[in-house]
């Protein structure tokens, strides 16, 4: 089971799940703050073709 960081916890508490943080930062980035986000991606945007092809072209060896 996945657990959050020393550092989510340090932050959020031990009942926080993260999203505290990801709700933050995208408050802060509407106010005009400079953030960098650090996600593995966003679930609206598809995939590009090329990214699937190779990673079919590598899974099917």
């Amino acid at each position: 089971m996945p657990q959050l960081s020393e550092r989510v916890i340090s932050i959020t508490g031990l009942d926080g799940d993260g999203w505290e943080i990801f709700n933050l930062a995208r408050e802060m980035k509407l106010n005009g703050a400079e953030i960098i986000e650090l996600t593995i991606g966003e679930h609206d945007d598809t995939t590009h073709s090329l990214i699937l092809d190779a990673m079919h072209k590598y899974y099917s060896k």
